[in-house]
Formats: structure tokens, sequence, C-alpha cells
């Protein structure tokens, strides 16, 4: 993530992008990073029908936050970007590929 100088000129340099909100609306305007201070990721588990358990959680990649766009609310627009950790276990062995 870049620093509070380089976000600074960013945005001072008029680089502008068009991104989404949060309701499909397409926001033009300047984009600014803004750095992660703290983040509690937890597991969601799901557990299926066929025994099968899921653990997924996501993880924030950058976030940034559109200066000329707001919600119905007056709060700024931020976009998260996030990467998904999953793992799989208690598969059932006639579901498992034979021979890996």
């Amino acid at each position: 993530m870049r620093g509070l100088r380089e976000r600074e000129e960013s945005k001072m340099s008029g680089e502008k992008k068009t991104i989404p909100d949060q309701f499909g609306n397409k926001i033009t305007g300047v984009v600014v990073d803004v750095d992660v201070k703290a983040s509690s990721e937890k597991f969601s588990e799901i557990i299926l029908v066929d025994g099968t358990k899921i653990k997924l959680k996501p993880v924030v990649t950058e976030v940034v936050r559109a200066d000329e766009g707001h919600d119905p609310d007056g709060n700024p627009i931020y976009i998260v970007q996030t990467t998904t950790v999953l793992t799989v276990s208690n598969v059932d062995d006639q579901l498992k590929k034979k021979g890996v």
C-alpha cells in the first residue's frame, strides 16, 4: 500500500478513475488509497449435507475511497478489495479423486 505522501501526491495530481459504488452506480473521481490500521478476519465455517466442511475468510488486500462520491447518508464510498482463503476438510472418500 502506498504511503501518505504518495496518496496525497496522487490526489493532488487529479488522477481520476471510474469505480462502482455498492449500489451499482458509476462514480468518476479521485480515488485515494486508505491504509488499514487494524483488521480482524475470521473464518466462516460451512458444513455441507455430504459432510464436507468448508472454511473461508476474506483477507483485505486494498482499500480505496472515492473522494467525489457519497452514499445516501453522506458517508464516503469505500471500495474494499479482498482475496479469499479457503480450506476443505472432512470430505467423504467417495468424493475424492483416486490416485492423488
